[in-house]
């Protein structure tokens, strides 16, 4: 079975532009079948977010191997790559997990780089916290020990995690953003652009 075509850049961006959309109304609304939708349409996007944070952060890698004349370690994963290979969202923030804390060999930059460090750790923190609850809600709608109640309760603390993981993601993408692929490693590893 031949591969399907990915979406390009701007139909990617009005996809998940009207996912977010409705993912709003539902958070907001009180009927309990579109809060869950809303969390599912959040998980999505955890899953989104954290495969964008695993590729930044291979981009910081790589950025730093290229800037002191090593031969990269590896190539840079596309999008594709996760969502082909079934990768597990909590595997790649594990993954990001791992190669933390990143360091500095200009002492000039090491102040920024901690900052990078830290609002990396408070998105992974985010994350996590995300994950759990939409755990919690997946696997225990069937829990005799679980009233539509505590699904509404579950569904509101979900929705307040999701919203920490987009603020700490935004947070450290724009802490982040010097130390991602410039023009001369795009050309490097992808001929002239991404």
């Amino acid at each position: 079975m031949a591969k399907k075509k990915a979406l390009s850049t701007d139909e990617q961006i009005a996809k998940l532009t009207h996912l977010t959309a409705i993912a709003e109304a539902g958070a907001s609304d009180p009927d309990l079948i579109k809060r869950l939708g809303a969390v599912m349409i959040y998980a999505g996007q955890v899953d989104f977010i954290g495969i964008q944070a695993a590729r930044l952060v291979e981009q910081i890698i790589l950025k730093a191997a290229l800037a002191e004349g090593k031969q990269p370690p590896f190539q840079p994963s596309d999008d594709t790559y996760f969502y082909d290979n079934q990768v597990s969202t909590r595997l790649i923030l594990k993954g990001i997990e791992k190669l933390l804390p990143f360091r500095s060999v200009d002492p000039q930059e090491e102040e920024a780089v901690t900052r990078v460090n830290e609002l990396a750790s408070k998105f992974l923190a985010a994350a996590y916290d995300f994950l759990n609850y939409r755990n919690a809600i997946v696997h225990h709608i069937g829990s005799p020990r679980k009233t539509l109640d505590d699904m509404n309760g579950l569904c509101d603390k979900a929705i307040a995690a999701f919203r920490r993981v987009w603020n700490s993601q935004r947070e450290f993408f724009e802490a982040a953003g010097p130390y991602r692929f410039g023009t001369r490693e795009l050309e490097y590893f992808y001929g002239g652009g991404e």
